[in-house]
C-alpha cells in the first residue's frame, strides 16, 4: 500500500506531524483525516505541508485560510445532513 492515512483528533497535530510523519514515508501518499474540529486540523495541515485533507463536517477556517484552500485540490470537505456541524437546525427540537 502506498497510502498513509492519519486521522487527526489532537489540538497538537502539527507537531505530532512534524514527529511522526515528516520525512518518514518518502514515496507514500499522506492523507489526512478529521471530524468536527479535528476536520479544520486536518484541512489546515493539509495546506500547510501539501497533503490531501478528507475533512468531515469540519468547523470552517478563517477567511484567509478558505481563500487559500479554494485554489487547491488538497481539501475535500464532507458535509452530512443533520450532523450538528452542517446543519445547526438538527439540534433544535421539533
Amino acid at each position: 500500500c502506498n497510502t498513509i492515512g492519519i486521522v487527526v483528533y489532537n489540538a497538537d497535530a502539527e507537531n505530532w506531524y512534524k514527529a511522526n510523519i515528516e520525512g518518514k514515508y518518502e514515496g507514500k501518499t499522506i492523507e489526512i483525516t478529521g471530524y468536527c474540529s479535528g476536520g479544520a486540523v486536518a484541512a489546515y495541515l493539509g495546506l500547510k505541508y501539501g497533503k490531501k485533507a478528507y475533512c468531515f463536517n469540519a468547523v470552517p477556517l478563517g477567511k484567509a485560510l478558505q481563500v487559500n484552500s479554494a485554489n487547491e485540490n488538497l481539501i475535500h470537505q464532507v458535509s452530512v445532513n443533520g450532523d450538528f456541524m452542517s446543519d445547526p437546525s438538527s439540534l433544535c427540537c421539533r
